[in-house]
């Protein structure tokens, strides 16, 4: 077991991801650990796929860290055990660190740039956390988080990336008609509670194939609604309850547009393309499955920012085109 956090005001305990010994037990002695197992509180992989490891303590009582001036959340610490999983070289000596299954999907970097660096083409602990603060973000998997909840309420970092999706960023976004779940988050029934707490889901929106994931699972969990361009259909989505068809716009409730933006699964050109049509479009906020998130102070900013983005794009894919 890696990391184990208890956040007192809404969720119970999490624990880091185990690793089944015993493979050759008999059934019945496994189907007994797992029984065990499930009577425990919830088990759940962290929020980097279980690749970023808590501090190894000696085996005695966990201190708890309370984190805020609140002292309403805590953080609380189990050894992993030595050696257990491949420790990065590149981490900087101390309790954290980044183990060889890292995918470099890039989410403990942004999620604490203070602490994890990219080194070596994965993500590595660069500086251990020193504050209490900082740990929790190191730690930081009491998924969905509000991504601002002034400027953007409703608006929540589902967490729990998967490998399946690459690591991809799935978000919820909270609404009156009812709530939709953009892309696929690792399926653990710990986060579909707190889902419930929110409203539960009644749209999972797909927005391309790369990051359907465990669409299935969260489908069977919610009953609710797929949709998916029908371009992007295939043999493991082909019963997704909506299909769009055709180049949108597409709307969903009174006050949600769908906006097609083909490019990411396609040619380099209809990605510029796509991200031609939000010069014209009034937002402040680009929330991306892949990569960090922008806020921009206000629509000239954004213009600016897009208008530089496909100047340099068009200048690499003219470049290359030469070649």
């Amino acid at each position: 077991q890696h990391v184990e956090v208890k956040a007192t005001q809404s969720i119970r305990r999490v624990v880091g991801s185990r690793r089944v010994s015993g493979f050759f037990e008999s059934r019945e002695k496994r189907g007994e650990k797992e029984e065990r197992r499930r009577s425990r509180d919830e088990m759940v992989t962290t929020a980097a796929m279980g690749s970023i490891c808590g501090p190894q303590l000696p085996s005695r009582p966990v201190p708890v860290l309370k984190v805020g001036s609140s002292g309403r959340s805590t953080v609380r610490v189990r050894a992993a055990a030595a050696g257990r999983r491949g420790r990065r070289p590149q981490n900087a000596e101390g309790d954290f660190f980044v183990d060889e299954r890292c995918i470099d999907c890039d989410a403990c970097r942004w999620l604490a740039p203070e602490t994890f660096r990219r080194v070596g083409g994965q993500s590595a602990v660069f500086r251990q956390p020193n504050s209490e603060e900082e740990r929790f973000r190191a730690l930081q998997i009491t998924f969905p988080l509000p991504i601002d909840e002034q400027s953007l309420p409703g608006v929540y970092h589902c967490g729990y990336h998967s490998e399946k999706t690459y690591g991809a960023t799935s978000y919820l976004i909270v609404h009156p008609e009812g709530n939709i779940l953009v892309d696929s988050p690792k399926y653990k029934e710990i986060l579909a509670r707190r889902i419930d707490v929110l409203g539960g889901v009644r749209y999972m929106f797909l927005t391309h194939k790369d990051d359907v994931g465990d669409h299935q699972l969260w489908s069977k969990r919610f009953s609710c609604e797929r949709i998916l361009h029908s371009g992007d259909v295939d043999l493991s989505t082909a019963d997704v309850e909506m299909q769009l068809y055709g180049d949108g716009p597409w709307s969903i409730g009174t006050d949600f547009e769908l906006i097609h933006t083909p490019g990411h699964t396609k040619a380099i050109k209809m990605q510029l393309d796509s991200v031609r049509k939000f010069l014209d479009m009034d937002f402040l906020w680009i929330l991306p499955g892949h990569g960090r998130r922008e806020r921009f102070r206000d629509v000239d900013e954004k213009n600016s920012a897009l208008q530089a983005f496909l100047a340099a794009k068009a200048l690499k894919y003219d470049s290359a085109l030469v070649a």
